[in-house]
């Protein structure tokens, strides 16, 4: 017969499989000296922890099973979408009652428990299985992998529902563990910084996104999926991540000897100092919409050697101008061309990333099975005050001007180190990313900027000697992955971007009528004396548009280039739950995403025309 262990691991495996990895090493842990369980009046358990020389009681002494139902009763109410952060987890009896309240399938809890005496006791002397091994509840355990809520909430929380998160604590628990309370605090504060900044980014380059996702169609003749290469590559072969920090300068050197022994992934800022020491990288990766600098002309024989992997919204400019022998394309949730390669048996990936090009990188090695993952200039911070490698600009100055906040982290190799409020961000998530990453280790051979929780620090020379001990012929493993589309499947496309237009179209004129129809709905509504079979067909008509468009592929593209007054709306109906708007407001709120949606259907109508004119021109590439 399992044990409760057993039965708790075999759950958390499920949906947590990197903390149940984590967790087996602790399985015969002493906990005796902090924690143990008292029978309450009624006979069930009541936790007790030792700490600061005091024994402090977890749960009521006379009715546990009471206490815990009537702090969930708070739930009872709970709205879809929600995300509820509770700082303790305790002996299970307080998560089982919130767990039972709010039936809507769409509701989040994430428990952070900051004595992991505690959490292994839990496990061994009650049956969790509950509630472990369900998307709706996360575990994150303070010294196994607390670091990783960071990772997960990006997932979770988004733009329209992050006023339905909610930050809570168990009873004591805030009052014994003040300074694991702070980093709780802190982690979700970071998540919240993120969805700020991913916000301002989407609002300020919406144009640039739409017509990049728009245009990366026509490269998926020749493209190849980023998912066509998990496990591409021998478990054994080592990974070298390359940013563009001050400290690459270090590294340089070294890095040659790397070539052919492990696989060297370099994010775009860094390779054109990777071209000026001679070294070609494997793969150059870019996410940025805008982004041109780093590929002129006279780089095009070195981009002939290497692999050019970008997202859909990256600048699809560079993606011409390169003119990789292979081109990786990587999800960025536009599902147009998600869809075309997902037709051909392999759809895009769909990475965690904290914002920078750096971290979707970290992912995609993660998401190619690479067990060891090496970090160079990856500084994430203002080194000798300055940010890149090959440029000798006053960074700090720069932040300043640019509107950061400078602030003191830890370092490297000691001390401190300044660094911007964005690079801080990026820092937090490669932590939470390294905490429940199921890469066998991360080496941060940086030799300089910031301190990088959880991966190791080793220079880069001895991490050569320790894990680059093969010869690979890389180019080979490369070339073995074929192209994603067959010649049947690229005519398809062909057809595809050729009835876009007509899609187009459609689109419009939907939303011109659904602009006319709710303005009509106000008009009658104000108006007060009026025929209530037509509003009641109005209604009827206004949702056959709704479900028209809603569920197609170019929904989606439609609404990111919107995304100002898009988001606007869906949070406050997220919000509101349609409880308390009038009518009126309802109608106007859609008359708003109307007239923003034949907006942006403008700005698409112009880019499809060129994609067409741009595929006769040039044929297919």
């Amino acid at each position: 017969m399992a044990t409760n262990w057993e039965k708790n691991i075999a759950g958390i495996r499920v949906c947590q499989k990197s903390l149940a990895r984590l967790l087996e090493p602790y399985k015969d842990y002493d906990y005796s000296q902090v924690v143990h369980e008292i029978e309450a009046k009624d006979g069930n358990p009541v936790l007790v922890l030792h700490k600061d020389g005091k024994e402090h009681i977890m749960n009521s002494r006379f009715r546990p099973i009471g206490e815990a139902e009537s702090y969930a009763a708070q739930f009872d109410t709970i709205r879809n979408k929600s995300v509820i952060m509770f700082f303790g987890f305790g002996n299970g009896t307080f998560p089982k009652s919130i767990y039972k309240r709010g039936s809507m399938d769409k509701v989040f809890y994430v428990f952070y428990e900051p004595c992991l005496e505690s959490f292994l006791y839990t496990m061994h002397h009650h049956d969790l299985t509950e509630i472990f091994g369900t998307l709706k509840t996360h575990i994150f355990v303070e010294g196994i992998n607390g670091n990783g809520m960071g990772a997960l909430l990006p997932d979770i929380i988004d733009w329209a529902n992050m006023p339905l998160a909610k930050m809570m604590h168990l009873p004591k628990y805030r009052e014994l563990f003040p300074e694991e309370y702070l980093v709780f605090a802190k982690i979700i504060e970071d998540n919240f910084t993120r969805l700020h900044m991913a916000r301002n980014t989407m609002n300020e380059y919406a144009h640039n996104f739409m017509n990049n996702v728009i245009h990366h169609t026509r490269y998926a003749f020749e493209g190849t999926s980023g998912s066509a290469f998990i496990n591409a590559f021998p478990k054994d072969m080592p990974a070298i991540l390359v940013a563009a920090g001050p400290s690459l300068s270090k590294n340089v050197e070294v890095l040659k000897e790397a070539k052919g022994k492990a696989f060297i992934l370099c994010v775009d800022t860094a390779f054109r100092r990777l071209m000026a020491e001679g070294i070609d990288p494997d793969a150059v990766i870019g996410v940025d919409s805008v982004k041109r600098a780093a590929y002129q002309e006279n780089y095009v024989s070195h981009y002939q050697n290497i692999m050019w992997i970008a997202e859909t919204i990256c600048n699809h400019r560079v993606t011409k101008l390169v003119h990789s022998y292979r081109n990786v394309i990587l999800d960025s949730g536009d599902q147009i061309n998600n869809a075309i390669y997902e037709r051909a048996g392999c759809p895009l990936p769909a990475l965690a990333t904290g914002g920078s090009v750096a971290n979707t990188a970290f992912s995609l090695l993660e998401l190619w099975g690479f067990e060891t993952i090496i970090l160079i200039g990856q500084d994430l911070a203002l080194t000798g005050n300055r940010r890149y490698s090959d440029k000798d600009i006053d960074a700090e100055k720069e932040a300043i001007e640019k509107g950061y906040s400078l602030i003191e982290i830890e370092a490297y190799d000691g001390g401190t180190v300044k660094t911007r409020e964005d690079y801080r961000t990026y820092l937090k998530w490669f932590e939470s990313a390294i905490a429940i990453t199921d890469a066998k280790r991360v080496i941060n051979a940086t030799e300089g900027g910031a301190m990088i929780h959880g991966a190791v620090n080793m220079t880069l020379k001895d991490a050569l000697n320790k894990y680059a001990t093969k010869e690979y012929d890389v180019r080979a493993l490369i070339d073995a992955v074929p192209r994603t589309l067959n010649e049947e499947q690229k005519d398809e496309l062909e057809v595809f971007i050729r009835n876009f237009p007509k899609r187009v179209e459609f689109f419009i004129r939907m939303f011109k009528e659904g602009r006319d129809l709710t303005q009509r709905g106000m008009t009658l509504l104000n108006r007060g004396n009026f025929d209530e079979k037509e509003l009641q067909k109005l209604k009827k008509r206004l949702g056959e548009i709704d479900d028209s468009v809603s569920n197609e592929l170019e929904f989606v593209l439609i609404c990111n280039r919107a995304s100002d007054v898009d988001r606007r709306i869906a949070r406050e109906l997220t919000v509101s739950d349609g409880e308390d708007d009038s009518p009126v407001d309802v109608l106007n709120s859609m008359h708003e995403l109307y007239c923003g949606f034949l907006e942006a259907m403008e700005d698409i109508k112009w880019a499809v025309g060129n994609l067409e004119w741009l595929m006769d021109e040039e044929g297919r590439r």
